[in-house]
């Protein structure tokens, strides 16, 4: 029998996880999501991949101006399905914006197929919750009682 939520840490809470232990198994993983590290967010000075509108149905983006992209293409990055997604260079080059977008000629987006982006997009939502910390907060007992083990009683150089 498996438990209908799992309470993982950050290792485990990405966006292809989120999906397959959902599809295949019924059971909704909990835990800290990955954060977006990219320096648009990190200074939060400029436009993340979160300001931008995401138009599934038509394959596009729409930046923070208001601006379209021009191509949107699945390829595969380090074996996960993703989306490139690109601005035109024109569209890029003449923005007043652009330093606060992007430090090349023209931004680019890379998103994960769409059941994995809405996936993340929901858990990053649902940790912003307080019945998100509540649950959560049984994790750390767990954490807890690992940590005393291997600290104690050398659990991980047990036979």
């Amino acid at each position: 029998m498996l438990p209908e939520q799992h309470l993982v840490d950050a290792g485990y809470v990405d966006a292809e996880l989120l999906v397959a232990s959902q599809m295949e198994y019924g059971v909704d993983l909990v835990g800290p999501t990955g954060k977006d590290h990219r320096w648009q967010s990190r200074e939060k000075t400029g436009h993340a991949l979160r300001h931008f509108s995401l138009d599934w149905e038509h394959e596009q983006a729409h930046c923070p101006q208001g601006h379209t992209s021009s191509s949107w293409t699945p390829t595969t990055t380090r074996g996960q399905e993703v989306i490139k997604i690109k601005f035109a260079y024109t569209t890029c080059g003449a923005c007043p914006m652009r330093a606060q977008c992007t430090q090349s000629k023209r931004r680019t987006l890379t998103v994960r197929r769409r059941e994995a982006s809405e996936a993340l997009e929901a858990a990053r939502q649902r940790e912003q919750t307080e019945e998100f910390t509540q649950l959560y907060d049984q994790r750390a007992g767990i954490e807890g009682t690992h940590a005393q083990g291997v600290r104690r009683m050398g659990l991980r150089r047990s036979r």
